[in-house]
C-alpha cells in the first residue's frame, strides 16, 4: 500500500510542513470512506440474517485454508484489485487531493490487498450482522490506512522528502512481507480456531 500512497507524500517542491497539512485531510477521509463502506456492509449483513453456525463455519473454512496459504502449505488466490490511483489526482490541490486518494484507499477492497485477512474480515462482518462492530472495526481501519502516510512524509531528514530516502524506506518495509504473511497466517489460524469453537458450542 505504500507503493500506492508514496506519491501523495512524495511530490516534487512540497514541503514536509505542507505534507503534514495533508495527512489529516488524507487520514480523515480514509477513516470516513472505511467506516461508510463496513457499516453499510453490516447493515446488509443484519437485514439478510445470516448470522448462525452454518455461515460461521464457512469462515472458519476460509480463514484456516487461508492460514495454509500463507504458511505456505496451500496455494489459493488472494482476491485483490488492480485499480491504480490515477497519477493526474496529484494536481487536485492540497486539499483536493488527499481526500481522493483517502476516500479510494479507506474501504480496501478498491486498490491491491496482498493479505487474505482484510476480505475475510470483511466477510465476517457480513455474517455477523452487527452494525456498530461494522462501524467501530471500519473506523479503526480507515484510520490505520490514514496514518500510514506517515511512513512516506517522514521518510527522509530534509524539509523536502527525497525519492532516494523514500525507495529506501519502502525496501525496508518490503523486507519485512516474509513476516508479515507468517504473522497474518497465524492470526487467521487462530481465528479460523475460535469461529471452530465457537460453532462447536452452538
Amino acid at each position: 500500500m505504500i507503493l500506492v500512497i508514496a506519491p501523495l507524500v512524495q511530490v516534487a517542491g512540497v514541503s514536509r510542513r505542507r505534507l503534514l497539512t495533508r495527512i489529516p485531510i488524507y487520514a480523515s477521509a480514509s477513516t470516513i470512506s472505511a467506516t461508510v463502506t463496513v457499516l453499510a456492509l453490516g447493515r446488509v449483513g443484519e437485514a439478510t440474517h445470516l448470522t448462525g453456525p452454518v455461515s460461521y463455519a464457512i469462515v472458519a473454512v476460509l480463514a484456516g485454508a487461508y492460514a495454509l496459504t500463507e504458511l505456505g502449505g496451500l496455494r489459493l488466490p488472494v482476491p485483490s484489485s488492480p485499480f491504480r490511483v490515477p497519477r493526474r489526482w496529484l494536481h487536485a490541490g492540497n486539499v483536493g487531493s488527499p481526500l481522493l486518494y483517502g476516500g479510494a484507499m479507506g474501504p480496501g477492497f478498491l486498490t491491491a490487498t496482498p493479505y487474505p485477512a482484510y476480505h475475510l474480515w470483511l466477510l465476517l462482518i457480513f455474517v455477523s450482522g452487527d452494525p456498530m462492530i461494522a462501524a467501530v472495526t471500519g473506523a479503526l481501519f480507515g484510520l490505520l490506512r490514514g496514518a500510514s502516510t506517515l511512513v512516506g512524509a517522514l521518510g527522509g531528514g530534509d524539509s523536502h522528502p527525497s525519492d532516494a530516502r523514500l525507495a529506501a524506506r519502502v525496501g525496508e518495509l518490503l523486507a519485512w512481507s516474509p513476516a508479515l504473511h507468517v504473522l497474518n497466517g497465524v492470526a487467521l489460524m487462530f481465528v479460523a480456531t475460535c469461529l471452530t469453537v465457537m460453532v462447536g458450542s452452538r
